[in-house]
């Protein structure tokens, strides 16, 4: 699994970018498609706060020591 951004435009030529969740899946054992597990929504509003919260609630889980770089 991995995170990726996938970016889109709008009709007026803004574009809106997002945060997806996706696994590699290998389909007919030639293929390799990826699947979106997840969309955590837009990376705008993640930055916000809400995304350094979730890092660090999964960061629990981990068998790593992660560091926490203090601002």
């Amino acid at each position: 699994m991995y995170a990726r951004t996938k970016t889109f435009t709008n009709k007026d030529g803004s574009k809106r970018t997002y945060i997806q969740i996706v696994e590699s899946v290998r389909d007919d054992d030639k293929v390799v498609r990826q699947r979106v597990l997840l969309n955590l929504g837009r990376i705008e509003e993640l930055q916000e706060g809400a995304l350094d919260r979730l890092i660090a609630s999964l960061a629990k889980f981990s068998k790593k020591k992660w560091l926490v770089e203090q601002e």
